[in-house]
């Protein structure tokens, strides 16, 4: 019997085999699955905001990073502890702005202030994918493994957990990192808010 690997239909007829559907994709939906996100068992990254943990009395501030932090307990109405990530299974709430009270809205802008100074000018990598900042901006470099054009895309910000890369692994880097790298710089050149 002659089949057609890449059609589905006398494969279905087979009893007793498993059988798997075969299909053939391009370099755009390779890119795709590359930009599809973070693995399905990692945890999905927080809502920024101020939550409330009723059960324990706790509540937590959501940087734009998605970095918690416990900012008041019963024990402590003033605090600015990380955490790891809000808990897991607890019933939070989130806080309305007109519920912060002075502590709260200073505490808030000490964590942020924190995390921005943690940024600076230089290349990240965090699950798979790589990311380069500048002064102006934070830019996801992608492109598929061995391709000869990546594309820098702006981002608002810099995923939680990136990580920047060492000054001894950057030779690792492909050139075509760099060539994106290049274009983002030379557009930021060319933009009129760096000629004025």
């Amino acid at each position: 019997m002659s089949m057609n690997p890449l059609s589905p239909s006398p494969l279905a007829s087979l009893q007793g085999c498993v059988v798997a559907h075969i299909h053939v994709t391009n370099g755009a939906e390779l890119e795709a699955l590359s930009l599809a996100g973070p693995p399905a068992n990692s945890r999905p990254m927080p809502t920024p905001g101020m939550f409330q943990e009723h059960a324990l009395g706790r509540v937590y501030y959501v940087t734009a990073r998605g970095q918690a932090y416990v900012v008041r307990t019963p024990e402590q109405p003033s605090m600015l502890q990380p955490a790891d990530a809000l808990p897991a299974g607890a019933a939070l709430e989130e806080l309305d702005e007109d519920e912060y009270d002075r502590a709260l809205c200073i505490l808030a802008e000490a964590a942020d202030a924190l995390e921005s100074e943690d940024i600076s000018v230089g290349i990240y990598e965090h699950d798979g994918h790589r990311y380069y900042v500048n002064e102006v901006g934070v830019y996801l470099i992608y492109g598929a493994p061995g391709a000869r054009r990546f594309t820098a895309v702006n981002l608002p910000e810099l995923p939680a957990g990136a990580v920047m890369i060492e000054e001894d692994r950057l030779h690792e880097l492909p050139a075509a990192l760099y060539d994106a790298i290049d274009d983002v710089e030379e557009s930021a050149d060319a933009s009129p808010q760096a000629q004025s």
